[in-house]
């Protein structure tokens, strides 16, 4: 917390894994999603009504590899973005945005569709949905210095475009 003397540390949990390097929130702050990229997981918090974390109630591990040996040996989640009661999850490591549905009574993630494939050896790393163009995000891919413009629906998605950013 913030107070006129400085921070006071308020509680202190394990995210479960190893490089946290990326906190989100669902749409009603309820809870807290915590990306650890070295392990390869994502955990999810419970928060109270002031904010603070009073228990991590799911811990998703991700499985693979990329084509890039020295980038890609593992599941590398990087990011989460919590969209349309959809949670969005960059996996670097894979090459995959996954897609979770949060059940709100247990704080456990379930598979809601299929991951989104990304071109391999791209490396997804941060997204960001259009606020004026429905169903559209925008993907930015570390190793390829590519932004994807991707469309996405229940089951059907699609890259509409790719942009490198390097000449």
């Amino acid at each position: 917390r913030i107070t006129d003397s400085g921070l006071v540390q308020l509680c202190t949990l394990s995210s479960g894994g190893a490089h946290p390097c990326h906190l989100a929130l669902d749409d009603h702050e309820e809870f807290l999603f915590v990306s650890n990229y070295t392990s390869g997981n994502l955990a999810v918090f419970r928060l109270n009504e002031q904010g603070v974390p009073v228990c991590r109630t799911d811990l998703v591990h991700h499985i693979g590899k990329g084509p890039n040996v020295f980038r890609q040996d593992c599941a590398h989640v990087h990011y989460a973005c919590y969209h349309d009661d959809i949670l969005y999850v960059n996996d670097l490591g894979v090459d995959k945005v996954f897609r979770y549905f949060l059940n709100r009574e247990t704080g456990k993630l379930e598979q809601s569709y299929p991951p989104i494939k990304i071109p391999s050896g791209s490396g997804p790393r941060h997204l960001c949905f259009s606020k004026t163009t429905p169903n559209i995000f925008y993907l930015i891919c570390e190793l390829t210095s590519t932004v994807y413009v991707v469309r996405v629906s229940n089951r059907d998605t699609k890259i509409l475009q790719s942009i490198r950013t390097l000449p």
